[in-house]
């Protein structure tokens, strides 16, 4: 069986404060995720406006 997480959403951190936004955040819970046992993510990133970025540098 395949569990993918999808840690975040292409929503402003408005609509759930506690979904992860900055690269920190994610990494964080991804890292404790995958340290659970959980192996594929879906993530969005997000540029320095909070907006969503199609292109990751």
């Amino acid at each position: 069986m395949l569990v993918k997480i999808a840690l975040n959403r292409a929503r402003p951190k408005t609509e759930n404060e506690y979904q992860p936004h900055s690269l920190y955040e994610i990494e964080k819970e991804v890292r404790l995720l995958f340290m659970n046992g959980y192996k594929v993510f879906h993530i969005h990133c997000y540029d320095e406006n909070g907006g969503v970025s199609a292109f990751v540098s």
